[in-house]
């Protein structure tokens, strides 16, 4: 396998707002991702009762993610920060955390092709549980985690810019168009989504071809370059 160093990494402190001490309270932990996303794997993991620490996935079903405070003691490289977990944590069960800090074996290791190939032809064939998809109580965790949050401004702006100008492939509308074939949504989606559209006002424009006016989404569907007075030259 090769090997190749993150460039930036984070050493994290999750811990409940009377705990004042790094050194012996709370959990420690490192990352190379963003910190909230690493919280937020941390949730889940004590949801689906698959968390490697027993002693933090307690915790955290014990007082709930509410309860909980995130605090980031570091940035820097991965080395620096394992030395620094290692230093909060050298020894196992101090603390949420189980295991000793700084030992990390994993990291920056991607696998080459001859693994990747072995492990396709490991794996070919069999059938993972509920088909292969993400279980249900893996949804409920992530629905209920990420449930009221909104995106800031900023991150809406990353996120149209960088899908402007794509566009799907047929194939891709034949998937969603299949997906959502005979499924319709359940009386209080669609009442929610009828008391917020009461009352708003949406702009009326004026085809130049046929002198048809309507609302702008329709008209820009049936009119405008798709009408059928359209002269063409």
């Amino acid at each position: 396998m090769n090997l190749e160093m993150q460039k930036n990494a984070s050493v994290y402190w999750i811990h409940l707002p009377e705990h004042t001490d790094v050194f012996t309270e709370g959990y420690v932990g490192f990352t190379v991702q963003r910190v909230k996303k690493r919280f937020a794997q941390h949730i889940l993991r004590a949801r689906t009762q698959s968390h490697l620490s027993k002693r933090f996935s307690c915790a955290i079903k014990k007082y709930g993610k509410e309860a909980l405070r995130i605090k980031v003691i570091c940035i820097g490289s991965p080395e620096y920060c394992l030395e620094l977990e290692n230093k909060l944590r050298p020894r196992q069960c101090i603390g949420w955390n189980h295991g000793i800090g700084g030992e990390c074996p994993t990291l920056g290791l991607k696998p080459s092709d001859e693994w990747r190939a072995l492990m396709s032809e490991k794996f070919k064939g069999k059938k993972f549980r509920l088909g292969g998809k993400m279980p249900q109580s893996a949804k409920d965790a992530i629905g209920s985690f990420w449930r009221g949050k909104k995106h800031s401004e900023e991150w809406k702006a990353n996120i149209s810019a960088g899908n402007k100008g794509k566009k799907r492939t047929l194939e891709q509308i034949e998937k969603m168009r299949l997906a959502r074939t005979g499924k319709s949504q359940p009386p209080e989606v669609t009442e929610k989504i009828r008391a917020k559209n009461k009352g708003r006002k949406y702009p009326i424009v004026k085809c130049p071809h046929c002198e048809v006016s309507g609302g702008k989404s329709a008209m820009l569907r049936h009119h405008f370059k798709h009408c059928k007075n359209k002269v063409t030259l």
